[in-house]
């Protein structure tokens, strides 16, 4: 199911890492790894979608985390529905521009990720939530570099609402 709507997915739109479509399909926590691109662009032009999604993708892992019994995931809507191309898009001109800043990027939430990962496998809180505050330093950085705003003033309130109430940042 994931294989069909990313190929869907990317047929229309075009770009996006297709984790929120793994999340989707998959439900609960997952670690997500998106596969190579280049690689499903050129089998497209050779292969059926039956031996497409039959094989598989490189790169591509999802893995099911199992959330620790003291874990809460709070979500809230902000009300501004994001734009996801269009911020791919333009995150995608400034990479083009700074690869070094944009490759710092990647390491740095490659490392973080891993660690957040590891701290599912760990059942450890406080890893956790320390992977989700850094990660969340990362995407600001991010932003920084790319001027493209991924969080809205109205989620920056709630961030700091929520991590205030619950004193989980």
């Amino acid at each position: 199911m994931f294989k069909l709507s990313a190929i869907a997915h990317l047929d229309v739109q075009g770009n996006g890492s297709l984790g929120d479509i793994a999340a989707s399909v998959y439900g609960g926590w997952i670690a997500y790894w998106s596969f190579d691109r280049d690689w499903l662009l050129a089998a497209r032009t050779q292969q059926s979608l039956t031996e497409l999604v039959n094989q598989p993708w490189p790169s591509l892992k999802i893995t099911q985390l199992t959330q620790p019994d003291n874990l809460r995931l709070i979500i809230g809507w902000t009300g501004t529905p994001a734009s996801t191309s269009h911020l791919v898009d333009k995150v995608a001109i400034q990479k083009s521009r700074q690869h070094q800043i944009y490759a710092e990027f990647l390491r740095d939430s490659k490392n973080c990720l891993e660690d957040l990962i590891q701290g599912f496998k760990d059942g450890s809180l406080e890893r956790i939530k320390a992977g989700i505050k850094r990660n969340r330093e990362i995407l600001q950085q991010l932003a920084d570099f790319t001027k493209v705003a991924i969080e809205t003033p109205t989620l920056k309130k709630d961030v700091r609402h929520c991590c205030g109430k619950y004193r989980c940042c």
